[in-house]
């Protein structure tokens, strides 16, 4: 499974316990993957390490 979709069926899951939509929990959730990327990413750039 890619990780875009263990992300989107991790939001979709929580759903069923907060009482939102399923396209709203999900994408929040992948939303919130997306943004945890880009902030590892940019302390690697900050630290100057060549990451992948």
């Amino acid at each position: 499974m890619l990780p875009q979709g263990a992300l989107i069926a991790v939001g979709a899951g929580t759903s069923l316990f907060t009482g939102r939509s399923v396209v709203f929990s999900a994408t929040r959730q992948l939303g919130i993957g997306y943004a945890a990327v880009l902030v590892i990413y940019g302390i690697g750039r900050l630290a100057d390490i060549a990451l992948g």
